[in-house]
């Protein structure tokens, strides 16, 4: 994952191609956790908070014990914000996938639980990402385009 993702670090020449610079800010998911981080991004895109849930808090530092209830409470909460069934927004609308890692992590610190660094790191680039994909094009749903994806490789 890129750490610094943004037009300017993006290059597209005459032919297509895409270029990615600034490759200084990386993290990469070890092949250890790379399924249960499978499993965090199908949880997001069909709206399984508990699942969700239960990843992030697998993916702790556990230097301090949360009070997991209540984490669970507000991820609830934010869930219910932002997906109604899977693939869909409340109204029936393209789930925003940014505000809802957004909320997700405002989440975990407001209950004083850190990540990993790299899974952290991760999870804050696939927001980036979905921003500059909604920006050039503002109806692609990146949480219904994943779902055949989950369908074919992680069974749901």
């Amino acid at each position: 994952m890129h750490g610094d993702l943004h037009g300017g670090n993006i290059l597209l020449d005459d032919s297509g191609n895409l270029t990615v610079l600034d490759t200084g800010i990386i993290t990469t998911i070890t092949d250890e956790n790379a399924p249960k981080f499978g499993s965090f991004l199908q949880s997001l895109a069909i709206g399984d908070e508990t699942s969700c849930t239960k990843i992030l808090l697998d993916f702790r530092l556990t230097d301090i014990e949360p009070d997991t209830d209540s984490f669970k409470c507000s991820m609830k909460k934010t869930f219910t914000k932002f997906v109604a069934s899977p693939g869909k927004a409340p109204g029936g609308g393209i789930i925003d996938l940014g505000d809802l890692i957004g909320e997700i992590m405002f989440n975990l610190s407001n209950h004083d639980i850190r990540l990993r660094s790299d899974i952290a790191a991760s999870i804050q680039s696939m927001s980036i990402s979905e921003g500059l994909i909604r920006m050039l094009d503002p109806e692609f749903d990146v949480a219904k385009r994943s779902l055949p994806y989950f369908l074919k490789y992680n069974a749901f």
